[in-house]
């Protein structure tokens, strides 16, 4: 019943970050200071027995010093989704089909890991920090890549209801910055 009733509060949490999102031009609402891996960890516990049931191993390199201005539950959506994605993504690779994907902007290590592996780190910048989400799946063809951040686009079929990426880039742009996916 606890579980039931914190996934409530939860969703609850999330339409309400949504509803800022959509509703404030400037994004800014419910900005406060926020340490990244606080806000990533607690997604990844949330997202933990379907990265285990998937075979997903989650690797983070995150500074615990790293602090950003931002609300901490839309960037919890944020996270959601990149690693669901992720997660989803990777159901179908095996061992085999591991060895012949490619590694577009992956640390070369990984080929000889857990094929099935998602990789968050950050690095500040001048300006700005750098998040890095990272996956060995089998990648997204070229004709779809033009296409994943406009709504009701899924590659997913009828699983998805191409929302994810969409709010995912909302999100981020309220927050002053951008996505790109490689």
């Amino acid at each position: 019943l606890q579980l039931l009733i914190d996934q409530t509060i939860q969703m609850g949490n999330k339409i309400e970050a949504v509803r800022q999102v959509s509703s404030s031009a400037s994004g800014s609402t419910g900005l406060e200071d926020i340490c990244l891996k606080d806000v990533v960890s607690k997604v990844i516990a949330g997202e933990k027995t379907a990265m285990e049931l998937a075979g997903v191993t989650l690797e983070m390199d995150l500074p615990n010093s790293l602090c950003i201005r931002g609300n901490s539950k839309q960037l919890e959506i944020v996270f959601a989704n990149l690693i669901r994605n992720a997660t989803e993504a990777m159901e179908i690779v095996s061992s085999s089909e591991f060895l012949v994907s490619s590694f577009h902007g992956l640390d070369p290590k990984l080929k000889t890991r857990n094929p099935k592996l998602i990789s968050i780190s950050a690095e500040e910048r001048e300006t700005m920090v750098e998040i890095r989400v990272a996956d060995t799946g089998l990648g997204i063809p070229a004709e779809k890549l033009k296409k994943i951040f406009q709504p009701h686009f899924s590659t997913k079929g009828a699983k998805g209801m191409g929302m994810g990426l969409y709010l995912t880039q909302q999100i981020i742009q309220a927050h002053g910055g951008t996505i790109d996916v490689k």
